[in-house]
């Protein structure tokens, strides 16, 4: 499948309000027929018993990091110290 039908066929699940969660290693989803769209890129190292998950959203035009609303929720909550990272 190419670009411009991967792209046609993500629009359609806009067109008919539908939610889906996909898993793809090189799929994104960010074309302009798909309005906006939220992207947790995973991520893992070998001998590494953990996942680092990095958040993005496309708004129709551009794809923009986010921060992790979990750690923003942990940062604000109060006595509730941050764990330690696993990246150093």
């Amino acid at each position: 499948m190419d670009d411009d039908s991967r792209a046609k066929c993500l629009g359609l699940l806009s067109a008919f309000d539908l939610d889906v969660v996909m898993t793809s290693e090189r799929e994104w989803g960010c074309y302009p027929q798909v309005p906006g769209i939220a992207i947790a890129q995973l991520s893992r190292i070998d001998d590494v018993a953990a996942v680092l998950v990095t958040r993005w959203e496309w708004d129709g035009t551009r794809r923009q990091r986010r921060e992790d609303p979990v750690r923003d929720a942990l940062h604000d909550a109060p006595g509730i110290e941050e764990p330690e990272s696993l990246w150093g």
